[in-house]
């Protein structure tokens, strides 16, 4: 799955194979397809994922799911109480390493700890009829893991969780995203473009051609009008500590 298809670049651009050349030859309506389709449509991809830090913005299927493995902080507080250990609000909550989360599968504990053969249970999550042992919380378009009891004993992966990321079709925010793919598909050609006129004014001798070539130079394929879209989906740089 792509951001965005062929179709959608030249309905969006009014491109022909004519105005573009392969090996000083005007390409032909299929190999400029398979250009498209092989070059500047993976590129938009890994550039929109690469900016945005993400692996994609579309939704994977449950066959397709996340799995991942954390380490449990088991109770880090230094006091007891008379029952249990007292645990941190920071050894409740788990951000999930990938973005955008769409639906959480599973949440399982190994309840043999670090040390003994691994010895998996399945949680269940809060709800009207049942007091479950942790909640996925919502805030500002971002989603992590709470637990409210069963916390993961302490050691490396002693936490899995099985997810799936992405934004359905049709949703407003993966609308948007492919709106930015097309303008930056569009950049890329424009780009091939301009650099094929530098090259044929050269050519013939005139002197210009610079002027011409530098001015679209000075902006990025990435531009402002794209970047402004995509902020709104740009997972930060955090610690990745945050995410063990």
């Amino acid at each position: 799955m792509t951001y965005v298809t062929v179709n959608g670049i030249l309905n969006y651009g009014g491109f022909e194979g004519i105005d573009f050349k392969s090996d000083g030859d005007e390409m032909g309506d299929d190999q400029f397809q398979d250009y498209l389709e092989n070059f500047v449509i993976p590129a938009v991809d890994g550039f929109i994922n690469r900016y945005c830090n993400v692996k994609s913005f579309e939704l994977i299927s449950e066959d397709d799911a996340i799995v991942e493995l954390r380490r449990g902080r088991g109770a880090t507080g230094d006091e007891y109480s008379s029952v249990h250990l007292i645990n941190r609000e920071e050894d409740r909550k788990y951000l999930f390493r990938e973005y955008p989360v769409a639906s959480v599968l599973k949440v399982e504990i190994d309840e043999a700890g670090i040390t003994g053969i691994p010895s998996w249970t399945e949680l269940t999550e809060r709800s009207d009829d049942d007091a479950g042992s942790y909640v996925v919380v919502e805030q500002f378009g971002l989603k992590f893991l709470y637990f409210t009891r069963n916390l993961p004993l302490e050691g490396y992966n002693t936490l899995r969780l099985t997810y799936t990321t992405g934004y359905a079709e049709g949703s407003d925010e993966l609308s948007a995203i492919r709106l930015a793919a097309t303008r930056l598909a569009v950049n890329i050609l424009i780009h091939k473009k301009k650099i094929q006129e530098a090259t044929t004014i050269r050519a013939y001798g005139v002197k210009d051609y610079a002027q011409l070539f530098d001015a679209f130079m000075e902006s990025r394929l990435l531009t402002e009008e794209v970047k402004h879209i995509l902020d709104r989906f740009r997972r930060p740089i955090v610690n990745t500590r945050l995410y063990e």
